[in-house]
């Protein structure tokens, strides 16, 4: 769908921004953007003679994603050379990206970035959360909007009706918002939120997503389920339960 010199050519101006990272961190997120915007108008210019319906749309979402969530990882690296380096690598991803869009369909692969989009976004949003300190409506809204475009990804390619997966995705990402409402009063460090809200989505959207597919078993269920579990363990009995300054 998208031609590889179009894809090239995405992932090389992705490079160039960080070659030419600005003094302000305000200027370097208009160039971003202004590079989303175009990004966005190439990809729907050329999907769209291949969208059957208006849901297909919803798989141009993941390059930004994709976008988003590196841009917030890269943002917290202060070397600049191993910036640059990290870039490199979220720019070929970006090329594999754009040339795996198709509608209809997603790979493990398009799964496995979205994956690794939210983990960025969610970083993203806790680390400036406790930065900026912003109303906790904001932060609800912010996780809204964030997570609705995942688990639409996630459930995208599931034999489910539609009008199903939508409700799913609506209703799931309202919960996880109002998740990251009470975890606003928890005493932890960004990272602990990271890691925890991390566990939580893959858990909801890895169940869900077997669910809608028909081939949700019990024995995964306790799997995914004890394996988070786990996870969350570690990371609340080894966190630092006072904001670090």
């Amino acid at each position: 769908m998208i031609s590889r010199f179009t894809a090239l050519l995405a992932g090389l101006a992705y490079i160039v921004l960080y070659i030419a990272y600005p003094d302000s961190d305000t200027v370097m997120l208009q160039w971003l953007g202004a590079f989303v915007v175009v990004l966005t108008l190439t990809n729907l210019f050329a999907a769209r003679p291949l969208m059957r319906t208006a849901a297909d749309y919803g798989i141009l979402l993941l390059p930004l994603l994709w976008v988003a969530g590196s841009s917030a990882l890269l943002f917290s690296v202060a070397t600049p050379y191993l910036r640059l380096l990290l870039a490199v690598a979220a720019a070929l991803l970006l090329v594999q990206i754009q040339l795996k869009l198709a509608p209809g369909q997603t790979s493990v692969f398009q799964e496995n970035v979205s994956f690794l989009a939210a983990i960025g976004l969610f970083y993203g949003l806790w680390i400036s959360n406790f930065l900026f300190t912003p109303p906790w409506w904001i932060v609800m809204l912010a996780m809204f909007l964030i997570l609705l475009p995942l688990f639409w990804i996630e459930f995208y390619s599931t034999p489910s009706r539609l009008r199903e997966k939508f409700l799913f995705s609506l209703f799931l990402s309202y919960l996880g918002a109002c998740v990251a409402w009470a975890m606003l009063y928890w005493p932890v460090h960004y990272l602990t939120f990271t890691v925890f809200f991390t566990g939580v989505y893959y858990l909801v959207s890895v169940l869900c997503r077997f669910y809608l597919a028909g081939a949700l078993t019990r024995n995964k269920i306790v799997f995914h389920a004890l394996f988070v579990f786990l996870i969350e363990l570690v990371a609340l009995t080894t966190a630092a339960w006072l904001p670090k300054g």
